[in-house]
């Protein structure tokens, strides 16, 4: 976990380095880096629920009522 953080840490500092540089709007640094961070804390978030949280189990909740309806299941 650290280490996602580290990564995410240092492409943030080359991304606002880089745009300072090119002298971007304050906007635009403000959209980059505020994607940046919701992406961090998406992955923290994913990382830490792991172990209850699965694609599968989101998988199941959308399609398992459409497979009932299609095969008139009760």
């Amino acid at each position: 976990m650290i280490a996602v953080f580290l990564v995410f840490a240092a492409i943030l500092y080359h991304e606002w380095r880089y745009m300072r540089r090119k002298k971007r709007k304050r906007r635009t640094i403000a959209i980059v880096l505020g994607t940046a961070v919701l992406m961090l804390l998406g992955m923290e978030v994913l990382y830490l629920l792991k172990d209850r949280w699965t694609v599968i189990s989101v998988m199941e909740g959308i399609f398992f009522p459409l497979q009932r309806a299609l095969f008139f299941e009760k």
